[in-house]
């Protein structure tokens, strides 16, 4: 029986590695940016296995098509026989299933685009997102992977928070797939890395780029990064993991990009932005945004992408909370831990609103529709002044939420609390946050109803009495006409100068020049005789005391005719400000100082 028991146990130990997956990934010359990519794992039940490539990857909610990438795929058995493999949709190849043994499967893969999410293979270095090539049976992430680079040269250094096997320089493991793509990885001659350890955490900052042999920028950087951390890490009082990797790619570009993951952030940069002490402070906002999302949506995430489904759209109305309030407690990390002044981060706020109510789309698009609609961001078919990010619309969201709750509960309770309580009872608990989660935390936590607040300012776009909100901090939000304005005023959002002409490219509802007739995709040849484009519109439009006509030639769907405008002052951009009354009563000044405080241990 003793024999039976450990033949069964031993069976079983093989049936379970046999399930896991054994990448390889080579190239021969990287100048062609083709990676060779070969899988080596076991059957699924029936005839045949289907092998898949993630259509998108957590962070970028719109379809990708990475598979759009990959060529010549083939597959055999152990025994090196050549397997029926045809491709059957978009991202899914089917393979005859062997008689015995393992299935491998080998591709190339086209990886040029530098970005924080892409892949890119050049003489510079191998830089990949597993997401993007690494395709897995369907249905089957829960199993280990390991991952073995053989045309990694000995001398290359690697980024990555993939657990290196011991003894080599060139193989990775984890756990399952889920963590298998959620790595991306750097593996070049001249990564350039600095170290921190942050109550028994270890922290480690790459850079893969020209990032300059200057000790005052590096300590500048590991000094803003230590501040950043133990502000967030001081919010949840703990960090779910024993090893976080910030993985910077300095370019001689212009570019902003970065991509949250569970143990690690990459980022896309101009190099400018560490070649300096001071430059350095560049790093601050994006990474703090980023390494909060550690906790709210790698973490703390919505239902629909617990587990993640590679293959398919994640609905979800919650995109302004996992987004736009991570973008909220970017700005607050950096006022509490030092790293801007209070009259910074107000400034930054009024930013926000001032790009909210000078939008009409904030006026048509709630948080929510906003959220819901991501996965049509790319669309060619949105309608113009639709546009909106719920970044945006989630910072303000963010806000308001968190100076409503400091408000109703005397300072009591703040957003702080609420992200402690959703990470207790869902991540710790391991489900994801329902539709309304958010909704229903609040309430329990406050014993107070904020079913109108959502409704009014989450699930629909409704204007936002900031002054409510803002007048029990002692803080005012004053505007004035912006500056420099011209045809802007009247409602032409977007023009562009066409020789003698303009040329309307976005034009917003409910203004002058709609009620005059005009659209997007028409010209305006003449005002008042004038050329178009050496009217003086900005002098015309200077100051509004009362409405004034302009006889305006234009060429549109009908042909060429003349059309009056009349200017009303309806409507003009707006600048905003926002600043502490002057002389602040004690229980204001007691909630704005429980809110800008320090959480840092």
């Amino acid at each position: 029986m003793k024999f039976l028991a450990t033949l069964c146990f031993c069976l079983l130990q093989f049936q379970l590695f046999a399930q896991g997956y054994e990448y390889t990934l080579s190239w021969q010359n990287p100048r062609t940016h083709l990676y060779t990519v070969s899988l080596t794992t076991a059957p699924a039940t029936g005839a045949a296995t289907h092998f898949e490539m993630p259509a998108w990857r957590p962070g970028r909610y719109y379809i990708q098509d990475y598979a759009a990438a990959a060529t010549g795929f083939s597959a055999q058995d152990d025994a090196g026989k050549a397997l029926q493999a045809r491709k059957v949709d978009n991202h899914t190849w089917q393979v005859s299933n062997p008689g015995s043994g393992n299935i491998t499967v080998r591709y190339q893969y086209y990886a040029n685009t530098l970005d924080a999410g892409s892949s890119v293979l050049d003489p510079t270095m191998a830089y990949f997102n597993p997401s993007n090539l690494f395709v897995h049976v369907r249905g089957r992430y829960t199993v280990p992977c390991t991952l073995r680079v053989p045309s990694m040269p000995d001398s290359w250094k690697a980024a990555t928070a993939l657990a290196p096997l011991p003894g080599t320089h060139n193989e990775f493991t984890a756990p399952d797939y889920h963590d298998f793509v959620d790595a991306p990885t750097v593996l070049s001659p001249s990564l350039k890395t600095l170290h921190s350890r942050i109550h028994d955490v270890d922290y480690y900052f790459h850079f893969q780029g020209a990032f300059p042999n200057d000790k005052a920028t590096e300590d500048a950087c590991q000094s803003n990064m230590d501040k950043i951390i133990r502000e967030q890490e001081g919010i949840f009082g703990e960090m779910p993991f024993k090893a976080y990797h910030f993985i910077y790619h300095l370019v001689p570009f212009n570019i902003g990009h970065a991509v949250e993951h569970k143990y690690s952030s990459c980022y896309a940069l101009p190099a400018t932005v560490a070649q300096s002490p001071s430059a350095i402070a560049r790093l601050n906002s994006i990474t703090a945004h980023e390494f909060f999302h550690l906790w709210n949506v790698k973490r703390i995430r919505p239902a629909a992408m617990w587990p993640y489904d590679y293959q398919r759209e994640a609905y979800t109305t919650l995109q302004w909370f996992t987004e736009g309030v991570t973008d909220y407690y970017a700005d607050l990390t950096l006022v509490r831990s030092g790293l801007i002044p209070r009259d910074q981060f107000y400034g930054i706020l009024a930013k926000t609103i001032e790009a909210l109510e000078n939008n009409y789309a904030a006026k048509a698009i709630s948080c929510e529709q906003s959220s819901f609609d991501s996965w049509l961001d790319r669309s060619d078919y949105g309608i113009p002044y639709h546009r909106i990010s719920y970044y945006t619309l989630g910072t303000r969201a963010g806000m308001l939420l968190d100076l409503s709750i400091r408000a109703r509960s005397g300072g009591k309770l703040s957003l702080d609390d609420l992200f402690r309580k959703l990470y207790a009872e869902y991540y710790k608990q391991d489900k994801g946050l329902e539709e309304d989660a958010v909704l229903r935390a609040v309430e329990a936590m406050t014993g107070q109803k904020f079913a109108e607040f959502f409704q009014r300012y989450i699930q629909s776009p409704d204007a936002v009495p900031y002054d409510e909100f803002l007048a029990p901090f002692g803080l005012e939000l004053k505007s004035e006409d912006r500056a420099g304005m011209s045809w802007e005023k009247v409602g032409i959002d977007k023009v562009q100068e066409n020789g003698t002409m303009l040329m309307i490219s976005k034009v917003r509802p409910g203004t002058d020049i709609e009620r005059a007739g005009l659209c997007e995709g028409e010209a305006i040849l003449e005002v008042d005789g004038t050329p178009a484009a050496k009217f003086d519109a900005k002098a015309f439009f200077a100051e509004f005391k009362k409405p004034k006509t302009l006889q305006l030639k234009v060429s549109g769907y009908e042909g060429e005719k003349t059309i009056p405008l009349t200017w009303t002052g309806s409507w003009s951009p707006k600048t905003y400000t926002l600043a502490e009354q002057e002389k602040l009563k004690k229980d204001e000044a007691a909630l704005i100082e429980a809110w800008l405080k320090s959480n840092a241990k």
